[in-house]
């Protein structure tokens, strides 16, 4: 995607850092589950998931998937994030939010983002929290991988030394 989606992206990491409080967040990170959501944030107590969307066919085509249905789908909230006006509210699929991007109209630079639609916390299921760990298995494995502190096994770390004494 462009710059314009990079942007969203990045507002939506600053938005679930600040505003959501959450302590683990993830950008654009794909693991073993069926979703890789452009952002998505942990807090202690839940997890909230950010779909970018820059033009009104790539929304309606997300919109249509049908995660939010699925057993496995992530996030104990669902929202979009678009530019300003892009969506009009009774768009939003049910179970979904709507935040919008707003630049400053004064001279201040940068932006701010409005909540639309308030998103409806879901009910957890086994599936979604599942998926949810192996995100998070993932995201502190690479990690630790990155900060060289652990690294992948291989099968000859697994093999057994002979014993010295006998023989």
């Amino acid at each position: 995607m462009g710059e314009p989606h990079a942007e969203l992206v990045r507002a939506a990491a600053a938005w679930l850092r600040g505003s959501r409080r959450c302590r683990v967040v993830a950008t654009e990170f794909s693991s073993m589950t069926s979703e890789t959501p452009d952002a998505i944030g942990f807090g202690t107590r839940d997890s909230v998931v950010v779909e970018c969307k820059v033009s009104r066919a790539d929304f309606f085509r997300n919109a249509q998937k049908g995660h939010e249905r699925s057993e496995r789908s992530v996030g104990d909230e669902r929202w979009f994030l678009t530019p300003e006006g892009l969506v009009k509210p009774h768009e939003v699929p049910q179970g979904w939010g709507l935040l919008e991007l707003h630049r400053y109209s004064t001279g201040k630079t940068g932006f701010f983002l409005r909540r639309i639609v308030s998103a409806p916390e879901r009910e957890r299921k086994l599936g979604s929290v599942l998926a949810e760990r192996v995100i998070l298995v993932s995201i502190a494995s690479r990690a630790l991988q990155a900060l060289d502190l652990v690294r992948p096994l291989s099968l000859g770390d697994l093999e057994q030394p002979e014993d010295e004494g006998e023989g």
